[in-house]
């Protein structure tokens, strides 16, 4: 039985995994307006509700949530919604149903943004916080639900885990707070609402996703540094 499996088509992705399908399209619609009306400067980041520790201590603690739907380039979006959530974050909704899905993405999200703002003041931007939730998730499935998860797909995810956390530690601009906050908070979020849960079987096995991450993860990073289209400044920034 593989949980990487049981989507049809698109359609069939929307109707089994409609948070994912409906966070994609919103970070889609900020992302275009993120590039027309600003381009990803370091000013119109901030004023669209970048993440940065002295503005969230001033009492802008909407800071902690909107950093989630923003993204510091178009490049940086498509690897976020496209790798991270319409395949990790889809995954992981279908196999441990919505609302349980809401609470490790967004609180797990939360629980990044917290880790980064307790670890430094750098301004930070993007969903990975929350996508390193969802993989710490399946983190957890590998562990303590190895009976809805096969041997296979435990090695993609650890192997997958492995090279993302070398690229975080590695590339520069990367929040490593970020990733690892993410990815602690949503293995820890998983004892709360997954220990108990009974998975259904999955039937349908037509469509493999896991031979998608091994294509793609294995090549490709899901951040990218933030591009400035006006000009570079001294001051640090970081996106997840």
């Amino acid at each position: 039985m593989s949980i990487f499996s049981g989507y049809n088509n698109l359609k069939d992705y929307f109707k089994k995994s409609p948070v994912s399908s409906m966070l994609i399209i919103i970070l889609f619609f900020i992302t275009a307006i993120q590039f027309i009306f600003g381009h990803f400067s370091t000013q119109s980041l901030i004023n669209f509700g970048a993440l940065q520790k002295d503005l969230v201590l001033e009492g802008d603690y909407y800071r902690l949530f909107t950093v989630m739907f923003l993204h510091g380039s178009i490049e940086h979006f498509f690897s976020n919604a496209v790798i991270g959530i319409f395949i990790l974050g889809g995954t992981l909704e279908r196999t441990i149903k919505t609302w349980r899905y809401l609470v490790i993405y967004f609180i797990g999200g939360l629980g990044a943004s917290l880790t980064i703002i307790l670890t430094s003041n750098d301004l930070t931007v993007g969903a990975s916080g929350a996508i390193f939730a969802a993989l710490g998730s399946l983190l957890y499935l590998t562990f303590f639900r190895q009976d809805i998860i096969s041997k296979p797909e435990r090695v993609s995810i650890w192997t997958l885990i492995g090279i993302e956390m070398l690229f975080t530690f590695l590339t520069a601009n990367i929040s490593i707070a970020g990733h690892v906050g993410g990815l602690v908070f949503g293995f820890l979020l998983s004892f709360l609402v997954i220990r108990k849960y009974k998975i259904p079987q999955v039937k349908n096995e037509d469509t493999i996703l896991y031979e998608w991450i091994e294509d793609s993860f294995l090549h490709n990073n899901d951040d990218f540094p933030i591009q400035e289209q006006e000009e570079q400044d001294e001051d640090n920034q970081y996106i997840q």
